[in-house]
């Protein structure tokens, strides 16, 4: 089964939304999880969309110092995955909540990531002192090799000892270091990451940086935002038989 998850604080919704359409429309996924802040969502959704209320965590207190950074304590669900996903999901890919999927995400979805705990795409100007770096706002977990060696527990640790400015971001390239596997940027195209040779090409577009104010003004993201499901179901429909 292919299993998307996002995760968004109560601003975040309209633009998750979007996203999690586009997804739907173009991705060819079979199962999305909704980490958000309430028991429902106060939009419509579709069949296929699971909600996991991630107010009532018990993994990070007071104490821990990503709590409260510019980021919502909600960016640090990607972190606790192998407890918040039921056991029977082996591999998901996680997805920022300023993604536009344009194509179908095959490749990511028949990748063996054997040995490799997450795959990534690589940001450049990070990768130094032979220090490799990765942007991990499209990753694809291998939840079952992660628990197995006790990584989902290694993250939330090093979260709550660890102040940082990425927080989940970090943690990831910290805890899982030498088993990063390259993800091309065709499949998260964004500001920090080498530039495909052909846009063209693109599956993924992140919207990374550019901050939340504007993405409500940005043509390929609000496409997705306004659309109704049933033209979603619709162009779905049209991947799945090409």
């Amino acid at each position: 089964m292919n299993i998307a998850v996002y995760a968004g604080s109560r601003e975040l919704y309209p633009y998750m939304l979007g996203s999690i359409k586009s997804m739907f429309a173009n991705g060819n996924v079979d199962k999305v999880y909704m980490i958000i802040e309430d028991d429902n969502f106060p939009e419509e959704i579709c069949d296929g969309i699971e909600i996991i209320n991630f107010s009532n965590q018990t993994f990070f207190g007071n104490g821990c110092p990503n709590m409260r950074t510019r980021f919502t304590y909600v960016t640090l669900a990607r972190a606790c995955l192998c407890s918040l996903l039921p056991d029977s999901v082996d591999k998901v890919l996680s997805m920022d909540c300023d993604t536009v999927v344009k194509m179908p995400l095959d490749e990511l979805w028949e990748k063996d990531l054997g040995d490799y705990y997450i795959s990534a795409t690589r940001e450049p100007q990070n990768c130094r002192w032979n220090r490799l770096y990765f942007n991990t706002g499209v990753c694809l977990m291998n939840l079952k090799l992660m628990r197995q060696d006790g990584i989902g527990d290694k993250l939330i640790d090093w979260l709550n000892k660890n102040p940082s400015a990425l927080p989940e971001q970090n943690a990831l390239n910290t805890v899982c270091a030498g088993r990063i596997l390259d993800m091309p940027s065709t499949f998260n195209y964004n500001d920090y990451v080498a530039k495909p040779p052909n846009k063209e090409e693109i599956r993924v577009r992140h919207f990374a940086g550019s901050g939340a104010h504007i993405w409500g003004y940005v043509p390929e993201m609000t496409e997705y935002i306004k659309m109704p499901w049933s033209e979603v179901m619709k162009r779905r429909e049209r991947w799945k038989s090409e």
